[in-house]
């Protein structure tokens, strides 16, 4: 059911980036939130070659890898975080493991992990950002913020009141023990405007929220607005 999954190519992300491209060619605005070092934007560029990809990583060392994965392609790299405010935050890191930072002070005791690093980053709201830039319609809205992306849909909650976003993928995991967030909050965040389902590896398996998807092993929804 897509449990697990440990990068873009085993939980069905990149699978998903194909059936996309088929079904929504003239896709013109993505945004990657949690771009991390890039291959999510890379592979996102490469379906659809015309389209304006915003990728955002606050990590000064991770966003350095970003810049240099991405220096050909037409993606404009932001070093920041979104988030439901505007403003400063620590940044928390495990050294050497950049795909693991997050906003949010994780208790990885159980994988003998500690975050131990720290940052200051900046954070905005993406209907801030996006007022600011002249982005009036959102595409796709890809979201990997490591605990905190039912605090950066908050942060988007104008855009999605008028309906400029049409399609969002999101994680969600053990990041949301640590934030205390639910599946639940997503799903009464975004619904009625939007049709949610599990992403597995080969497809897309509609959401009928229960308590029993309260699992908190990591795992990608997609939502599509309705119309």
């Amino acid at each position: 059911m897509g449990y697990g999954a440990s990068d873009w190519i085993d939980s069905g992300e990149a699978a998903l980036l194909v059936r996309l491209r088929e079904q929504h060619p003239d896709v013109k605005v993505i945004l990657d939130v949690g771009a991390n070092v890039g291959g999510w934007s890379r592979d996102a560029s490469r379906a659809w070659p015309d389209a304006r990809i915003y990728a955002f990583e606050p990590s000064v060392d991770t966003f350095r890898l970003l810049e240099e994965t991405v220096r050909d392609l037409p993606v404009t790299t932001v070093r920041a975080a979104l988030s439901d405010e505007s403003g400063e935050a620590l940044l928390h890191a495990v050294s050497g493991e950049p795909g693991l930072s997050s906003l949010h002070r994780r208790d990885l005791a159980a994988h003998n992990l500690a975050m131990t690093a720290t940052e200051s980053v900046t954070l905005m709201r993406l209907d801030d950002y996006a007022a600011d830039q002249g982005i009036h319609h959102i595409d796709l809205l890809k979201i990997d913020a490591e605990g905190h992306e039912l605090a950066v849909l908050r942060g988007a909650v104008g855009l999605i009141e008028k309906g400029a976003i049409d399609m969002i993928q999101f994680e969600f995991g053990g990041t949301c023990i640590d934030s205390r967030v639910f599946l639940r909050d997503f799903v009464r965040f975004l619904e009625p405007e939007y049709d949610i389902f599990r992403l597995l590896v080969d497809g897309l398996e509609p959401l009928v929220y229960s308590e029993y998807e309260e699992l908190f092993s990591t795992c990608n929804f997609f939502a599509r607005r309705r119309v």
